[in-house]
């Protein structure tokens, strides 16, 4: 087992947080416990810049991401 895979998810959505919200998305490949974990995430940030082109795309995901947040308090 690696490391990173042994730490509480406290830790982990701590970390997750510090990303932008498309990598925290892309981490529910890793495993089974990550594909639940990064709906958990209380800080969201989204990087709009290189979506000017596809605006509906980009909108879709925010909307989509944050319904299927499920953290208790939603910091940002």
């Amino acid at each position: 087992m690696d490391r990173i895979s042994v730490l509480p998810d406290e830790l982990l959505l701590r970390i997750l947080s510090l990303v932008p919200m498309k990598d925290v998305v892309r981490t529910m490949i890793l495993s089974k416990r990550w594909q639940s974990l990064w709906t958990m995430v209380p800080k969201l940030e989204y990087n709009c810049v290189g979506h000017k082109t596809e605006h509906e795309i980009f909108t879709e995901f925010v909307y989509r991401s944050l319904l299927l947040n499920r953290a208790p308090i939603l910091e940002n």
